[in-house]
């Protein structure tokens, strides 16, 4: 029994457009990798405002990898976008461990950033932390910085921990500075670690109280012959 002239050519038109959706599909597939490579040279080139508009239009069709998530959130935290940035690297960082320790303190960093200038300061904490074995020299100290800080403005204060960190930070730019002259950046957080350090020692290192009026005078008196 043939079929319906009107159902063949519906048959026909469905095909036809199932066909040109695939094309289309396929073609649009190339293209998203095309932008996707953009994205990345973008990101390696340090266009960071370029990097998160091209991700960002990626991420409207597909769920970006966890290293590519990370790729956009630190893109963020150099466009000072520091709510995006968190939300983003918060996503990507647990599943970075496969990376080295060096990448995967960089994204730490970023996340431990973006959320100290936001005020976040207790939430920072755990993310410096991570990072800080992953690191040394000025990088080390750095951390050490930023979380002396935190320490010591978060609520309520944890003074002794900013004093500890703060400590090591100073003696980490001190031991840099005899391989290579700091640059600016690091003489002014020399300086500034050394300020603070006076500032909360008098709470650990207390001076000498003792006073002059509790020692004794001698009160003895000639004794004279009858």
């Amino acid at each position: 029994m043939e079929t319906p002239l009107h159902k063949r050519t519906l048959t026909l038109l469905i095909l036809a457009i199932a066909f040109s959706l695939a094309v289309l599909s396929d073609s649009r597939r190339e293209q998203d990798k095309e932008l996707l490579g953009k994205a990345i040279e973008y990101y390696q080139g340090r266009k960071y405002h370029e990097c998160i508009l091209t991700f960002e239009r990626l991420r409207r069709h597909y769920q970006l990898n966890p290293r590519f998530t990370a790729y956009l959130g630190f893109s963020y935290y150099k466009e000072r976008q520091y709510e995006e940035a968190v939300a983003c690297l918060r996503e990507g960082i647990p599943s970075l461990s496969v990376y080295s320790p060096r990448e995967q303190a960089v994204y730490l960093y970023a996340c431990a950033e973006s959320l100290f200038l936001l005020g976040q300061y207790s939430e920072a904490l755990p993310y410096y932390t991570q990072a800080l074995p992953m690191v040394s020299g000025c990088d080390a100290a750095d951390i050490n910085y930023h979380m002396g800080f935190a320490y010591y403005m978060q609520m309520p204060p944890d003074t002794y921990s900013a004093y500890q960190h703060l400590t090591m930070a100073n003696e980490q730019y001190v031991a840099a500075s005899h391989h290579s002259p700091l640059d600016e950046l690091h003489s002014a957080r020399l300086a500034q670690t050394t300020t603070m350090l006076r500032a909360l020692k008098q709470y650990f290192e207390p001076t000498d109280t003792v006073l002059t009026d509790t020692i004794p005078t001698d009160t003895l008196t000639e004794v004279k012959n009858p």
